[in-house]
């Protein structure tokens, strides 16, 4: 039995052997593959950490470069806004300068005219006390007043005459011109339509000094687009003046014959761009003629650029 039983621990044992050669081969094999992958991974992250290292790098010059092109392009803009709005500013007062004068109107030129009544009235030899000074203008008075007691009584008998005739000569004037006006606004009266309305501008007295006619049509259409329409008169032909009083943008409509003869055109033609002047597109500089459908259009297309 001794013999058989030493047969069986050698074998035992050489088993045994084996079996933990082939796992220690195992292990090595694995040990060694995870070493190389432990190897590429740490490649693989040092190679991440630089691209990443680049980026933010690159990242860093882009914001730079884009900050400083914000800058410039922003101060170019405020200079820009500031042009346009002194422009805006000039061109507003310039309408109200306008505005003004046109509603001055009949009493402005009553006013011109008085002027210049009061200047026919004063004596050639007079002179203004502000063109020289007080003691010359004193001393200039008392040698006018010291005439002749013959020339003194000439020209007091001469001078009520010439008073009556100038009097008589400025009230026949203004009677004249007062009655031009009635007359114009009593034509105006029976010439207008029955949609315009007659307003009266009246000064503090409470006597009205001049008056204009308001087409309730044409005060709607301006309301609606936001422009003031006139009728105005381009080559001999009546054409539609639109403008824009906030910009200076104006524009004419003209009705012109279609290339058929029958259908009727309408013929766009820019006067002022204004202050659109930059910013205005390439059709808004051009001559367009378009059916009266597309007036819609149109509009809505000019509407998009004023607003």
């Amino acid at each position: 039995m001794e013999p058989l039983y030493a047969k069986l621990y050698d074998k035992y044992t050489n088993l045994k052997a084996k079996k933990f050669s082939a796992l220690e081969e195992v292990n090595k094999e694995q040990e060694l593959k995870f070493m190389n992958y432990m190897t590429a991974a740490e490649e693989l992250i040092q190679h991440l950490r630089d691209e990443n290292e680049k980026l933010h790098a690159k990242i860093d010059e882009l914001a730079a470069a884009a900050g400083s092109n914000v800058d410039e392009s922003s101060l170019e803009n405020q200079k820009l806004l500031i042009e346009e709005i002194q422009k805006n500013k000039e061109l507003s007062e310039e309408v109200a300068r306008l505005r003004k004068l046109l509603d001055r109107g009949p009493t402005f030129i009553q006013d011109q005219g008085g002027n210049n009544d009061k200047q026919m009235h004063t004596p050639e030899g007079a002179q203004p006390k502000s063109d020289m000074p007080h003691d010359s203008y004193q001393s200039s008075r008392r040698k006018r007043r010291r005439p002749s007691e013959t020339d003194r009584d000439t020209s007091n008998a001469a001078r009520p005459h010439t008073n009556a005739q100038e009097n008589s000569q400025l009230l026949g004037l203004e009677k004249e011109f007062h009655g031009d006006i009635v007359s114009c606004g009593a034509g105006q009266d029976a010439h207008q339509p029955g949609c315009c309305i007659r307003t009266d501008e009246k000064s503090g007295g409470g006597v009205s000094d001049s008056s204009t006619f308001e087409c309730m049509f044409q005060a709607l259409i301006q309301y609606i687009l936001g422009m003031k329409f006139s009728i105005g008169d381009q080559t001999g032909k009546f054409c539609l003046v639109a403008l824009h009083e906030s910009s200076g943008y104006s524009f004419s409509l003209t009705w012109a014959n279609g290339a058929s003869g029958g259908d009727v055109e309408l013929m766009y033609s820019v006067l002022s761009l204004g202050t659109y002047e930059r910013v205005a597109p390439e059709w808004m500089r051009e001559v367009i003629k378009f059916s009266i459908g597309m007036c819609p259009v149109f509009f809505q297309r000019i509407s998009r650029v004023i607003r």
